[in-house]
């Protein structure tokens, strides 16, 4: 069954329920001399948990199969298969990482896999993969199911023919979930002609994905007249591609991308969108970005006497250095020194004339979000003696006296 796929020479973690699925890749990894171990997560849901929890122990033990139990103290009673998915991949994730396990075994099967593709059309959310694939990364796991190829059904029946013990929770015959409805309404009534219809489906809709991101590989999705040029579909992917390189952890939803693609056709120059409470989107001339919303706009670093650079989340500022390099005297009188957030009352002077200093990021073209933070040299006089100048492709080098780090 799974000698083709599974390597001897790898260290595997089983997620086993003791439910029949997990507890046939058990009896199979264990005739197949394949090197397990059992991680097994007991959420105290149910009355019965206790006496499976034991059952796998002692079967562990009989077949010398080394096992990892989570007892759950948590109180769950609410989005309780995301809390539950969320204890069990942490577990096995802390598990692999302490034990240096190369790869997690999950029983996911067919009906497994209908089930979540039907359920993803349902919710009618945009995905990067359709059904489930045979290895995917999770919480930094390789995380492997080989028994994708076969039905429940076939899996039941193999856990009854080789005596190997199981247990059934009986909260899967219940219509609570979503899950459920799917498989006892529309996925156990199907022939297996039926789900190998639905598997090709599935398949065409996962190359419709891969070419949508092969387009989006190539562009350099910071520029607006790339992002305009797709469709309604491909700029979803893509501003949700965008977001995830920012390290923004948001789902930019359709409607999102009606806004924003409404912002980049539009005529201002400079736009900011706040999509949550800590995901903000950046239109900024003919560029655009996506950002955290937790920029640092109140700091205020003063030197009575000794300049030292200065670094924030933000950027870091060499100051002294950088007044060197351009030849800017600085005398006794300007001190005390203060590096502080750009104000809207604030003026320059340059070349004689006495400007707003807010005039200097319009002609730089600086982005609405930086300008929030921008520093300016103040000495004792509250007179600005310093802006540092931005740049489009301000670099981030260490050499540098100033540079921006987001």
């Amino acid at each position: 069954m799974i000698n083709d796929v599974l390597d001897k020479r790898k260290k595997y973690l089983l997620a086993c329920s003791f439910g029949p699925d997990s507890m046939a890749l058990f009896d199979v990894l264990k005739k197949s001399q394949i090197d397990f171990a059992v991680a097994h997560v007991n959420y105290h849901l149910r009355s019965e948990s206790n006496d499976e929890e034991e059952q796998l122990k002692a079967y562990c033990h009989k077949n010398n199969v080394r096992i990892f139990i989570y007892d759950n103290t948590k109180i769950i009673n609410k989005n309780i298969e995301a809390t539950c998915r969320q204890i069990r991949y942490d577990f096995f994730a802390a598990i692999i990482e302490k034990f240096q396990f190369d790869i997690l075994l999950v029983a996911h099967h067919l009906d497994d896999l209908i089930e979540t593709y039907l359920m993803q059309q349902k919710r009618n959310n945009l995905v990067t993969w359709f059904g489930l694939q045979f290895e995917s990364q999770i919480k930094g796991m390789t995380v492997m199911r080989p028994l994708l190829k076969y039905e429940k059904k076939y899996l039941l029946e193999y856990v009854q023919n080789n005596d190997v013990p199981y247990a059934i929770d009986i909260s899967n015959y219940k219509d609570v979930y979503l899950r459920n409805q799917i498989r006892h309404q529309t996925v156990e009534q199907m022939s297996l002609a039926e789900k190998n219809n639905v598997l090709a489906e599935i398949g065409e809709q996962n190359r419709q994905i891969q070419k949508i991101f092969n387009v989006i590989r190539r562009l350099d999705l910071s520029q607006n007249a790339n992002l305009l040029a797709l469709d309604d579909k491909s700029l979803q992917y893509a501003l949700n591609a965008m977001c995830k390189n920012s390290g923004v952890k948001t789902y930019i939803s359709k409607n999102q991308t009606k806004s924003i693609a409404q912002i980049l056709s539009s005529n201002k120059p400079n736009v900011i969108l706040r999509l949550s409470n800590h995901c903000y989107f950046e239109k900024s001339y003919q560029s655009c970005r996506f950002y955290r919303g937790d920029r640092l706009t109140a700091y205020n670093f003063v030197f009575k006497d000794e300049i030292v650079p200065i670094e924030t989340d933000d950027f870091y500022f060499d100051f002294l250095s950088q007044a060197k390099m351009n030849n800017l005297e600085i005398s006794s009188s300007d001190f005390p020194i203060t590096i502080r957030p750009i104000r809207e009352t604030d003026f320059v002077t340059i070349k004689n004339y006495v400007v707003p200093a807010n005039r200097l990021f319009i002609d730089w073209k600086m982005p609405l979000a930086i300008r929030k933070f921008w520093p300016v040299v103040v000495n004792s006089a509250d007179k600005i003696i310093y802006v540092p100048r931005y740049r489009s492709d301000c670099p981030i080098e260490k050499k540098k006296f100033f540079y921006l780090k987001k």
